[in-house]
């Protein structure tokens, strides 16, 4: 089965990927709209050291406990910093990088070297105590969203944005795409997707008008079905196709498994 993780921009949270996950269960995959330590349904957290850190244990976590085996990731906006990271650290399990207008970072940048002077202005003059206000929703292209969208924004830490960037070169990244809107151009989407095409990243224009996150989520999900192969499965196979599943699931929820284990048992009295 195809799985997704999401990894959202800064400010929001998982329920940014709502729609879209929902759309792509729809379609027969698996897909996970986790929030970052602080953000969205754990707002109420706070962030201890460094952020980036957090985050990536908040998705390391998530694919301990959710026993996902390999997914492809979907980032947005910040999140692009933390990918890469996240690849090194999972191997394998991660299957692809899909980048959403998302950062494209390379060794010692941080996220306001990438954000171009409005942006990284902006977000300076929003600080205070550490933490960043939300940017309006029109710098997100969400106009017309009204308080759905602003209300469930939430601060950022401003050390979120000035961490630099220590991870793999691109070369060493797995196999990855960029997604951009050409209709939905910023200084900052147009810098990297400008970087994309550098690096020889398989570049796509989504052909949507309005953000792809939350308007044209349908659309989003059959794309990301559409580029993702389906993974090869690592689990052993019975005759029958099925999955093996562990000793102690087939003795609970196999009626004839128990029925051949207790007769072998059986004989062997």
């Amino acid at each position: 089965m195809k799985t997704f993780v999401f990894l959202h921009d800064a400010f929001q949270g998982g329920w940014i990927w709502r729609d879209a996950a929902r759309s792509l269960r729809s379609l027969g995959c698996e897909a996970y709209t986790p929030s970052f330590t602080g953000c969205g349904a754990r707002r109420h957290l706070t962030v201890d050291g460094s952020p980036r850190a957090t985050y990536l244990a908040d998705i390391e976590n998530l694919f301990i406990h959710e026993n996902i085996p390999q997914a492809a990731l979907v980032c947005h906006g910040f999140a692009g910093m933390l990918a890469p990271l996240l690849a090194r650290r999972l191997g394998a399990k991660v299957q692809a990088i899909i980048f959403l207008e998302a950062a494209l970072p390379e060794k010692g940048e941080s996220f306001m070297d990438l954000a171009q002077p409005p942006l990284a202005a902006l977000l300076r003059q929003r600080e205070h105590n550490g933490m960043v206000r939300p940017v309006e929703p029109s710098l997100f292209h969400t106009l017309e969203l009204g308080d759905y969208f602003q209300d469930r924004l939430g601060p950022f830490p401003m050390r979120a944005f000035t961490e630099t960037y220590d991870g793999p070169e691109p070369v060493r990244w797995p196999p990855s795409v960029y997604l951009y809107c050409g209709a939905n151009q910023t200084p900052f989407n147009t810098a990297m997707l400008a970087r994309a095409r550098t690096r020889g990243l398989d570049a796509h224009d989504c052909a949507l008008d309005a953000v792809p996150v939350l308007a044209r989520f349908g659309e989003i999900a059959r794309l990301l079905d559409a580029m993702v192969p389906q993974p090869a499965s690592s689990l052993p196979y019975e005759g029958c196709g099925r999955p093996r599943m562990p000793e102690h699931m087939r003795l609970l929820h196999c009626p004839r498994y128990r029925q051949r284990m207790a007769l072998a048992r059986s004989h062997g009295d």
